[in-house]
């Protein structure tokens, strides 16, 4: 079932960043936007301890790498996500999606870099490159 959630989680996004940008162009201002993404992670992330029986586990953070990890991970998140949402704010949903696009190209730079594996096949590469030629082309026509 998870295989699809890529495409899933795409089409997500996307309702997202246009909902983002009405939003937005009908007043809604960022830091607000994040506080009320962030009350609602906390209710998904009680509702999920419920659903699936998980209760939450806060030992692994006692491992210091663990703990420098998951904390570079939410600050990067919340980076990531604030650049996005003024990005959608002052260009457009799509602008900022065909921007993100790029996010495969560091990926395997990432992991070899952190993980020490390389993520890379030649189907991955080609794919890569035309959606990456694609994205260009988009990007460079507005």
């Amino acid at each position: 079932m998870t295989l699809y959630f890529p495409f899933i989680i795409a089409a997500l996004w996307g309702l997202c960043y246009v909902l983002w940008e009405r939003a937005m162009g009908l007043g809604m201002n960022i830091p607000t936007l994040i506080f009320i993404s962030a009350c609602c992670g906390v209710v998904v992330s009680w509702a999920l301890t419920l659903i699936t029986r998980t209760p939450y586990d806060f030992s692994p953070l006692a491992n210091k790498q663990i703990l420098v990890l998951v904390a570079v991970a939410i600050v990067v998140t919340q980076l990531a996500a604030t650049m996005s949402n003024y990005v959608v704010r002052d260009h457009g949903s799509l602008y900022a999606s065909l921007g993100e696009l790029s996010y495969p190209l560091f990926i395997p730079l990432f992991a070899y870099l952190l993980l020490g594996t390389t993520q890379l096949s030649t189907g991955i590469v080609i794919g890569g490159s035309l959606i990456m030629a694609g994205a260009g082309i988009m990007v460079l026509s507005k």
